[in-house]
């Protein structure tokens, strides 16, 4: 007969650790079920879609990003044009008829609805009426009286060409409004070809550029990452995971079902039409990050079980019985800290924490489940020489012994030190402001990125904001609509930060050859535009102005945007800020600060469930040192390097937490079941030789296989990898430093007591 929990206990895992011992009961069933998972997960795998809706990915269920959504329907949408940076030397004889031709073969593609240059400027009216082009169809090249006359346009004009001839742009608006990136993506290969046919041997180059086509280019990464980093972390860690155990069989058993558990969640996605986002992109990483850390807890106990002779069958019970409970428990704890996002108004942070919740508490079943199918079709392979103080685990724990005799020594003095440095910590940690840049996303040698910045220092800006002036019944070229959008677009001139404007009032100025034209020549010619080019000054009941500011931190963006607003609604109270500039810097900072807020929440969450688990508040505080201070500290870190606080730096410490406590809660589950040592620190340093070198083990393969995100793309990928790099190796040093002093200093008298009433130390029969 089984060996049962005995009645009347209950375990850390609350008893859902129990899918591991049915798989181990029946495991050719466990094994034909994660067959069927795994034939659905191949199938989602070849169907996974990346949201392409980046735009949008701050959309949610408030007011500023209602009115950003409304403004996008009525008005120009910067965010749907693509950007055509051309450098070179423009003022050659030739350079400016080829440009010409550009212009021609870029308006006559389907996909463009507009295109705007310098060819797109006009003089003012002359007595008939006639408006000829500010550069005539003649001109063969670019005077510095023509540069001068160019830039100096009250429509846009210094955003065309740059003061030196060196760089001019092109605008192609998307004929479709609010156009998907796969319609950009169409739209950007026709211009591509346009360029490369008329432009080749001509000495001009030619950047496509613009947030669309960032955007685009995040996706593609996104694409790669998914393949490259998951398949790259899945060999590390099977590689590392033989090099520490020296054996196929337990590198096998400790790598598969951990890759199995993120795997499906990949493939389940795609065959549920989920799409992956910019941060769900990391919630695979995450389960397998967290497979791979009980996977190896797992394996360590099944293998000393088999050292004293256990059969595969007996030492997989044992193993489960030992550290299947508080693999459950860090799953629990981390779907608290994933669901605690999902109260948030922002609908990506929402689905981010449902994915992640469900994620980790599924990936650990899938975990469960494939070890005990491992183990029983691996099982009977180990070979009975290979001990375990013969591998690197073993080599590791005199040292790590060593170490925690040390702490224990001197545990009150460490344990008093490790308050004023975790307060310290969290107070730079606090200090560190948001910050969210759509550029700064993608590497260094981004062409697009590098053409962001060059139209950004010589061509007036790239990142416009818009501001709404409702007319409330009034005509916008009425005397009084012309005046109350005049006193918007001088006030926001006279902000600081501010490079160029377009209005209406633009239009008048420019009318009026720098005096007021008269109302009925500027609604003659609104009339008189396409709709499109109509839609860059009316639109809805209002009309807009615009104004281009240079890309900045978010909270110098906040700076700018604020005074803007302080400016526009000084001149007209109930004027407007919105635009995608506006929106993002804002709602970058909302979630950045929901996701800051949840982490909070989520570490507390978790140890209020270590309290409940263990049936000890005591206990909990104790383990509250070890995973608050690992986030602090590398929060810390974040605030001496002079970077903000992005989204994937939120989540990396979120799923640093995960791991931190995850190792914090093996070695506090061994130190009970070692509670027939009544010397505290005899018992901790033999807790310290148990899990000691697992820990160390799991955080090298853990820092191996996220370390394959050094290699994306993608910037805030690499980052998302060097926070958690180190909040991994700051959480190994607190839970075999800082835990074992508190244990051993302060906590000593809550761990010479009875254990709680847990089932810490069910054992099945030995041979």
């Amino acid at each position: 007969m089984e060996e049962e929990i005995p009645s009347g206990r209950w375990t850390l895992g609350f008893g859902l650790e129990k899918v591991g011992l049915a798989a181990h009961r029946h495991p050719w069933i466990a094994a034909v079920v994660l067959a069927l998972v795994s034939v659905v997960s191949v199938y989602g795998l070849f169907n996974v879609q990346i949201d392409r809706n980046l735009r949008d990915m701050f959309q949610g269920d408030n007011a500023q990003y209602q009115t950003y959504l409304e403004a996008t329907e009525d008005y120009v949408d910067p965010e749907n044009q693509i950007l055509i940076l051309v450098e070179g030397d423009l003022t050659a004889p030739g350079a400016l008829a080829t440009l010409r031709d550009v212009q021609l073969e870029l308006s006559l593609l389907d996909d463009a609805g507009s295109v705007y240059s310098l060819f797109s400027l006009f003089a003012p009216p002359d007595a008939e009426g006639r408006m000829p082009p500010l550069v005539p169809d003649d001109l063969d090249t670019l005077t510095p009286e023509m540069i001068a006359a160019i830039r100096a346009h009250p429509i846009l004009g210094e955003t065309m060409l740059a003061a030196d001839g060196s760089a001019a742009l092109f605008a192609v608006a998307h004929v479709a409004p609010r156009a998907s990136l796969d319609e950009h993506q169409h739209l950007i290969d026709e211009i591509e070809a346009v360029l490369g046919e008329m432009l080749e041997g001509t000495g001009i180059t030619t950047t496509v550029t613009g947030l669309a086509a960032v955007r685009t280019e995040i996706v593609r990464l996104l694409q790669r990452d998914q393949w490259v980093l998951n398949g790259a972390g899945i060999l590390c860690g099977f590689v590392l995971s033989f090099i520490f155990f020296r054996s196929w069989v337990a590198s096998l058993m400790t790598a598969l079902p951990a890759a199995l558990g993120g795997v499906t969640l990949i493939g389940w996605t795609g065959a549920l039409g989920i799409p992956v986002t910019i941060v769900s992109n990391v919630v695979p990483i995450l389960v397998m990050v967290l497979g791979y850390a009980d996977g190896m807890h797992i394996t360590s106990a099944w293998r000393r079980a088999r050292d004293r002779g256990l059969s595969p069958w007996e030492a997989e019970r044992e193993a489960l019985l030992h550290a299947a409970p508080p693999c459950m428990l860090t799953a629990l704890t981390m779907a608290v800290a994933f669901l605690s996002m999902a109260i948030s108004d922002v609908e990506m942070v929402r689905d981010f924490g449902w994915m992640g919740a469900v994620g980790c508490i599924i990936g650990t079943w899938i975990v469960l489940a494939g070890h005990a199918v491992a183990a029983t079709v691996l099982g009977r392979l180990w070979k009975e020489g290979a001990r375990t103080e013969r591998t690197p685990l073993g080599w590791l724990a005199p040292p790590i012994v060593g170490i925690t005799r040390v702490v224990t020594r001197f545990a009150w003095p460490i344990s008093i030190a490790s308050v004023p440095l975790t307060i310290i910590c969290g107070w730079l940690f606090l200090a560190v402001p948001a910050d969210h840049s759509v550029r700064e996303t993608l590497p260094a040698s981004s062409a697009s990125a590098r053409a962001l910045t060059v139209i950004d220092e010589e061509l007036g800006g790239a990142f416009p904001v818009q501001i709404i002036v409702p007319m409330n019944g009034i005509d916008a070229s009425s005397p009084e609509g012309l005046e109350r959008i005049r006193a918007v677009h001088l006030a926001v001139r006279g902000v600081e930060g501010t490079r160029s404007m377009l209005s209406l009032w633009s239009v008048a100025s420019w009318l009026g050859g720098g005096t007021d034209a008269a109302p009925e020549d500027v609604a003659r010619l609104l009339a008189q535009l396409p709709e499109q080019a109509r839609m860059r000054f009316v639109g809805g009941e209002g009309a807009l102005v615009t104004v281009n500011i240079s890309e900045l931190n978010t909270a110098d963006t906040l700076d700018v945007v604020g005074r803007i607003e302080a400016a526009a609604t000084a001149a007209v109270p109930d004027a407007i800020v919105t635009g995608a500039t506006a929106v993002t810097a804002r709602q970058a900072t909302r979630t950045i600060d929901n996701l800051n807020f949840s982490l909070g929440i989520a570490i507390f969450a978790g140890l209020a469930l270590i309290a409940i688990a263990l049936r000890s508040i005591p206990i909990a505080i104790v383990a509250l040192i070890p995973n608050l201070l690992p986030d602090m500290a590398t929060g810390s870190l974040i605030w001496f390097l002079g970077d903000g606080l992005q989204l994937t730096t939120v989540v990396a410490l979120t799923i640093a937490f995960g791991i931190a406590i995850d190792d914090t809660i093996h070695y506090i589950n061994v130190v009970f079941r070692n509670r027939h040592i009544r010397d505290v620190g005899q018992r901790l340093a033999e807790t310290s030789r148990e899990v000691g070198p697992v820990l160390v083990a799991t955080t090298l393969v853990i820092i191996a296989g996220v370390g394959m995100t050094l290699t994306s793309g993608l910037n805030t990928v690499v980052m998302f990898g060097v926070i958690v790099i180190t909040a991994l190796v700051m959480a190994m040093i607190a839970d075999l430093v800082f835990l074992p002093a508190v244990m051993g200093g302060p906590a000593r008298r809550w761990f010479t007591r009875a254990a709680p009433p847990i089932d810490v130390d069910a054992q099945p029969p030995q041979s």
